[in-house]
C-alpha cells in the first residue's frame, strides 16, 4: 500500500517503503512554495522514504486508471478544514496495514489550489474536502464523518462487497425501486459481475449515510416517512460488533419495508450520533446521549414521531422495527413519541405543549397552568377551555408575573425529555386528567380540589399571583 501527496503544478509525493529520496522544485507562485514546504513538513517526508514527483493531472488519471482501488482526498490549501484532514489522512497505511483485503489500495491526495477549476471539471469535484473512492476507474463519493474507522468501514463495503442487499428465505434479492419517471437501462450481456456493476453505479441505496450535508433533508417531503438510525461512535471492539449488528437488524428492516410496499414512501438514513456535524440532528429528535442507539420515524406532514424510548436488545430484531413503522403508517397512538407542534401553537388557546417544546415553556418564570391529558379527558379539556377565556393570552404577554398562561400536554402521544432540568417533574409521575401549575421547571402544585370550573380558575388565580420560593412544590 502506498499514500500519495499529489501538489499539481507545484509538487507531487508518493510515500512508499523504499529507501531511497530526492527533492525536486517545480516552478511555482512564491505563496504556492510555502503552501508546498508546509504541507510536505506536516506529512513528514523524509530521506527515508521514497518520493515520486506527478506534475500533472494525467498521472492521476493514469493511476486511477492502472489501479484496482484508489482513494483520493481532495483539499484546497485554503480551507482550513482540508489541511486538518490532510494530516489524519496520513493515518490511513497504518489503520489498513492489517487488512488483507486493503492491499491493493492506493492512497492519494490531490491540492486543488493550483487549478481548481480544472480538477473540478475533470472529476466531477463540487467543494472541498472531497473524498473519492475508486474501484475499477468508478469512483463512489465518500460523504461520511472524516474519521479514519468510518473511511476503513466504507471501502471495506465496497471491496468485500459491491452493494448492500439481504437475501431472503426464498432466495429473493431486495433492491430499492427507482424513483418515479427515472429509468436506466442496463446496456450489453447479462452476467453477476455485469449486474454487480449496474447496481452498484445506477441503483439508488435503501439506507444511506447521513452527513452534514444533508442538513436540509429532515425538512423534506417527497417521501411520507423518514427513519433516521442514531449510533454513537463504537469505544472498543464489542460495542462495534454490537452497533454493526444493529445496522445490519436495520437494512433488513428497511428491505422488509421495501417489499411490504412502503418503500417509495419512506426514506431510511444512518446518522452517527458523536459526529459534530450531526448532534443537531440527535437534538432535533428529542433524543439524549443517554437513549443512543436509538431510532425515530417521523412523519414529514404531521411533524409526528415514533420509535421506543428504551431500546433492548429484542427490540432490534427487524420484525419488531418494522411492528414500530407499521404502527407510524397507520399513525396509531401506539409507539408515539411525540406530535408535531403547529407553526402556530404559541397562538393557540389553550397552549399545544408538545415533546419538543414543553420543556423551553416551562422554564419560563411565569405561571403555566398544564392539563395533563390522554386525549380521552373530556371533561377536563372542556373546564380548560373555559379557564382559558378567563386568562385570556393577550393580558398573560402583557403581565410580567403573576398572570398564568394555560396549556395542554398529551401523555400518551407525548412524554417529558429525561434530561436533567426535568427530574423533579417525572419524580412526580403525572398522571392524565390532572391539573398542575409549573412556576418553572423544579416549581409545581397540583390541583386536588373537585372539578368544577370557579374552583379550578379561583385556585389558578391565588397559586399564580403567590410569591414565588425557590424550590417549592405543593406549598406553592
Amino acid at each position: 500500500m502506498r499514500i500519495f501527496l499529489s501538489l499539481f503544478a507545484v509538487l507531487s509525493v508518493v510515500l512508499a517503503q523504499d529507501p531511497v529520496a530526492e527533492n525536486i522544485e517545480v516552478a511555482a507562485p512564491e505563496n504556492e512554495k510555502d503552501e508546498v514546504e508546509a504541507i510536505i513538513e506536516s506529512n513528514q517526508v523524509s530521506e527515508e522514504e521514497y518520493v515520486e514527483y506527478i506534475d500533472d493531472l494525467g498521472e492521476l488519471q493514469k493511476m486511477i486508471n492502472e489501479n484496482e482501488y484508489v482513494l483520493a482526498y481532495f483539499f484546497h490549501p485554503a480551507c482550513i478544514p482540508c489541511m486538518e484532514f490532510s494530516e489524519t489522512f496520513n493515518e490511513l497505511p497504518a489503520a489498513l496495514e492489517d487488512h488483507e483485503w486493503a492491499q491493493d489500495i492506493e492512497l492519494v491526495q490531490i491540492n486543488m489550489g493550483a487549478d481548481t477549476e480544472k480538477i473540478k471539471e475533470m472529476y466531477n469535484i463540487d467543494g472541498y474536502p472531497w473524498v473519492n473512492f475508486y474501484k475499477n476507474g468508478r469512483a463512489s463519493r465518500y460523504q461520511g464523518r472524516r474519521h479514519i474507522p468510518k473511511l476503513v468501514k466504507f471501502m471495506a463495503r465496497r471491496i468485500l462487497y459491491s452493494f448492500r442487499f439481504r437475501i431472503e428465505r426464498h432466495g429473493t434479492y431486495i433492491f430499492k425501486q427507482a424513483m418515479d419517471g427515472r429509468i436506466t437501462e442496463m446496456e450489453g450481456e447479462m452476467s453477476e459481475e455485469s449486474l454487480k456493476s449496474f447496481l452498484e453505479n445506477f441503483g439508488k441505496p435503501l439506507v444511506s449515510d447521513y452527513t452534514e450535508e444533508h442538513t436540509m433533508v429532515i425538512f423534506n417531503k417527497d417521501q411520507k416517512h423518514h427513519v433516521f438510525l442514531l449510533l454513537p461512535d463504537a469505544t472498543n471492539e464489542e460495542e462495534e460488533m454490537k452497533y454493526n449488528k444493529i445496522q445490519d437488524n436495520f437494512i433488513e428492516f428497511a428491505a422488509n419495508v421495501e417489499k411490504a410496499g412502503h418503500g417509495k414512501d419512506t426514506m431510511f438514513m444512518v446518522a452517527d450520533a458523536d459526529n459534530p456535524d450531526n448532534y443537531r440532528l440527535v437534538g432535533f429528535f428529542d433524543v439524549i446521549p443517554e437513549e443512543l442507539p436509538t431510532y425515530r420515524i417521523s412523519h414529514t406532514e404531521t411533524g409526528n414521531r415514533w420509535g421506543r424510548r428504551v431500546m433492548k436488545k429484542k427490540e432490534w430484531e427487524p420484525e419488531r422495527l418494522f411492528e414500530v413503522f407499521k404502527n407510524a403508517v397507520e399513525a396509531n397512538e401506539k409507539f408515539q413519541l411525540a406530535e408535531g407542534a403547529p407553526e402556530n401553537f404559541y397562538e393557540m388557546e389553550p397552549l399545544f405543549l408538545t415533546t419538543a417544546v414543553f420543556e423551553q415553556n416551562i422554564a419560563q418564570q411565569k405561571p403555566h397552568l398544564v392539563l395533563f391529558h390522554n386525549g380521552e379527558n373530556e371533561l377536563e379539556m372542556e373546564l380548560l377551555k373555559q379557564i382559558a377565556e378567563g386568562f385570556p393570552l393577550e393580558t398573560f404577554k402583557k403581565k410580567k408575573r403573576g398572570y398564568p398562561r394555560i396549556t395542554e400536554f398529551n401523555i400518551k402521544r407525548n412524554y417529558i425529555i429525561a434530561s436533567t432540568s426535568t427530574s423533579v417533574i417525572r419524580g412526580h409521575q403525572i398522571k392524565a386528567g390532572e391539573f398542575w401549575l409549573f412556576r418553572g421547571l423544579e416549581t409545581m402544585t397540583k390541583y386536588d380540589g373537585p372539578l368544577e370550573y370557579e374552583s379550578i380558575y379561583q385556585w389558578t388565580k391565588e397559586k399564580s399571583k403567590k410569591k414565588l420560593i425557590e424550590g417549592q412544590h405543593d406549598e406553592l
